[in-house]
């Protein structure tokens, strides 16, 4: 089930990654390549949106890049996105949901990320599927960091106080109820119980789960 609220407003929540969230993406790249230790290889966007991770890890790196999202207007963005920064001769397209990734094979990619779409995947058995596709697909060797992020402690005020301006009660995620450290624990415990081997990654650029297959 597409379990991604909001699915069909892919421009705007582009527009707002152009206009607020957009430092943040080289270093949440460079963070991503950082725990890979590669540079060459096939990358995973799930959950794409309009791909700013994606094209940043190209930008960054020698990998070909797919973006996958479960709106086709979202992946629509990321095609134009492709065509005008030059990158659209290593980048690739499908919508599909997370939760079923039929028309990927097994073990296709070497690094998967996903910033931003984790709370819409659903808890439970519907967090469990989506991460038993995202290991699934994942190449032996590879690494899959899946989650979120507002960049530096600067950047995440930054963000905050733009954000506030368009909408006064919104919240950075560390303030949310069942917040990026309690909940980040609570997915990884899910997830090792169903049997899929990652860690919560908290650090001060990032909530993350980091799989090493």
């Amino acid at each position: 089930m597409d379990k991604r609220k909001g699915a069909a407003k892919a421009p705007e929540y582009d527009r707002i990654a152009r206009e607020v969230f957009l430092p943040i993406f080289p270093l949440i790249a460079k963070e991503a390549l950082g725990f890979y230790g590669r540079e060459t290889g096939r990358c995973l966007d799930v959950g794409s949106g309009g791909g700013m991770f994606g094209y940043f890890i190209l930008l960054l790196s020698e990998m070909q890049v797919t973006f996958l999202d479960c709106a086709e207007d979202a992946v629509e963005v990321c095609r134009e996105r492709g065509l005008a920064w030059g990158l659209d001769d290593r980048s690739d397209y499908i919508v599909a949901d997370v939760h079923d990734m039929r028309a990927v094979p097994d073990g296709s990619y070497d690094l998967m990320v996903s910033r931003g779409s984790l709370p819409f995947w659903g808890e439970g058995e519907a967090l469990v599927q989506a991460f038993r596709e995202i290991e699934r697909v994942l190449a032996p060797g590879g690494t899959a960091l899946i989650g979120g992020s507002l960049g530096t402690p600067r950047m995440s005020s930054a963000i905050t106080k733009k954000m506030r301006e368009r909408n006064p009660d919104w919240q950075p995620p560390e303030l949310r109820e069942d917040g990026c450290v309690t909940g980040y624990d609570k997915r990884e415990k899910l997830l090792n119980e169903a049997g899929i081997r990652c860690r919560a990654e908290i650090t001060g650029r990032g909530h993350w789960i980091l799989i090493r297959k």
